[in-house]
Protein backbone atom coordinates (compact mmCIF):
# COMPACT_ATOMS: atom_id res chain seq x y z
CA UNK A 1 0.00 0.00 0.00
CA UNK A 2 1.27 3.43 -0.88
CA UNK A 3 2.34 5.44 2.20
CA UNK A 4 -0.05 8.25 1.22
CA UNK A 5 -3.04 5.89 1.39
CA UNK A 6 -1.82 4.40 4.68
CA UNK A 7 -1.42 7.88 6.17
CA UNK A 8 -4.83 8.95 4.87
CA UNK A 9 -6.49 6.06 6.69
CA UNK A 10 -4.53 7.01 9.81
CA UNK A 11 -5.71 10.62 9.57
CA UNK A 12 -9.35 9.65 9.03
CA UNK A 13 -9.37 7.20 11.94
CA UNK A 14 -7.53 9.57 14.28
CA UNK A 15 -10.60 11.82 14.15
CA UNK A 16 -12.96 8.99 15.14
CA UNK A 17 -13.76 7.20 18.34
CA UNK A 18 -11.99 3.87 18.01
CA UNK A 19 -13.51 0.76 19.50
CA UNK A 20 -12.62 -2.79 18.58
CA UNK A 21 -12.56 -5.36 17.40
CA UNK A 22 -11.42 -4.36 13.92
CA UNK A 23 -11.77 -6.31 10.67
CA UNK A 24 -9.78 -5.64 7.51
CA UNK A 25 -11.13 -7.18 4.32
CA UNK A 26 -8.47 -8.01 1.75
CA UNK A 27 -5.80 -7.79 4.42
CA UNK A 28 -2.28 -8.91 3.59
CA UNK A 29 0.40 -10.11 6.03
CA UNK A 30 2.72 -7.14 5.59
CA UNK A 31 3.93 -4.19 7.60
CA UNK A 32 1.62 -1.79 5.74
CA UNK A 33 -1.62 -3.68 6.33
CA UNK A 34 -4.32 -1.35 7.65
CA UNK A 35 -4.44 -3.42 10.82
CA UNK A 36 -1.00 -1.98 11.63
CA UNK A 37 -2.20 1.62 11.66
CA UNK A 38 -0.80 3.31 14.78
CA UNK A 39 -4.27 4.62 15.70
CA UNK A 40 -5.42 0.98 16.10
CA UNK A 41 -2.63 -0.06 18.48
CA UNK A 42 -4.93 -0.35 21.52
CA UNK A 43 -8.01 -2.03 20.02
CA UNK A 44 -9.15 -5.26 21.64
CA UNK A 45 -8.76 -7.46 18.56
CA UNK A 46 -7.52 -7.14 14.97
CA UNK A 47 -8.62 -9.65 12.35
CA UNK A 48 -7.92 -9.81 8.62
CA UNK A 49 -9.48 -11.85 5.86
CA UNK A 50 -8.23 -12.67 2.40
CA UNK A 51 -9.04 -15.23 -0.28
CA UNK A 52 -5.58 -16.67 0.44
CA UNK A 53 -4.45 -17.79 3.83
CA UNK A 54 -4.59 -18.44 6.65
CA UNK A 55 -1.60 -16.37 7.74
CA UNK A 56 -0.10 -15.12 10.97
CA UNK A 57 1.96 -11.95 10.89
CA UNK A 58 3.39 -10.70 14.17
CA UNK A 59 0.33 -10.60 16.45
CA UNK A 60 -2.19 -10.48 13.59
CA UNK A 61 -4.35 -13.34 12.35
CA UNK A 62 -5.49 -13.48 8.72
CA UNK A 63 -8.27 -15.94 7.94
CA UNK A 64 -8.97 -17.44 4.55
CA UNK A 65 -12.45 -16.18 3.81
CA UNK A 66 -14.52 -14.88 0.94
CA UNK A 67 -15.96 -11.48 1.87
CA UNK A 68 -19.16 -12.36 0.00
CA UNK A 69 -20.01 -14.82 2.79
CA UNK A 70 -18.25 -14.08 6.07
CA UNK A 71 -20.04 -16.79 8.03
CA UNK A 72 -16.99 -17.23 10.28
CA UNK A 73 -18.11 -14.02 12.01
CA UNK A 74 -21.24 -13.29 13.98
CA UNK A 75 -23.64 -10.41 13.46
CA UNK A 76 -22.56 -7.07 14.94
CA UNK A 77 -19.07 -8.37 15.79
CA UNK A 78 -16.82 -5.49 14.67
CA UNK A 79 -16.65 -1.85 15.70
CA UNK A 80 -14.64 -1.00 12.58
CA UNK A 81 -14.48 -2.70 9.18
CA UNK A 82 -11.78 -1.52 6.78
CA UNK A 83 -10.90 -2.32 3.19
CA UNK A 84 -8.80 -0.64 0.53
CA UNK A 85 -8.45 -1.33 -3.20
CA UNK A 86 -10.53 -4.47 -2.90
CA UNK A 87 -14.18 -3.91 -3.76
CA UNK A 88 -13.43 -3.01 -7.38
CA UNK A 89 -12.01 -6.53 -7.82
CA UNK A 90 -14.99 -8.24 -6.20
CA UNK A 91 -17.29 -9.68 -8.84
CA UNK A 92 -20.16 -9.75 -6.34
CA UNK A 93 -19.27 -6.60 -4.37
CA UNK A 94 -22.89 -6.05 -3.27
CA UNK A 95 -22.72 -9.32 -1.33
CA UNK A 96 -19.60 -8.07 0.42
CA UNK A 97 -21.28 -4.76 1.25
CA UNK A 98 -24.23 -6.67 2.76
CA UNK A 99 -21.84 -8.80 4.79
CA UNK A 100 -19.95 -5.72 5.98
CA UNK A 101 -23.24 -4.29 7.19
CA UNK A 102 -24.08 -7.55 8.95
CA UNK A 103 -20.77 -7.93 10.83
CA UNK A 104 -20.48 -4.26 11.83
CA UNK A 105 -21.90 -3.23 15.19
CA UNK A 106 -24.69 -0.64 15.14
CA UNK A 107 -23.01 2.74 14.98
CA UNK A 108 -19.76 1.11 13.86
CA UNK A 109 -17.37 2.62 11.33
CA UNK A 110 -16.96 1.30 7.79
Amino acid sequence: MHPYIFNTFENILSEKEISGPVLEIGAVPRKNTLLNLPVLKNVSEKVGINLDGPFVYNDLIFHQCNANKMDIFSDDQFGIVLCNAMLEHDRFFWKTVMEIKRVTKPGGLV
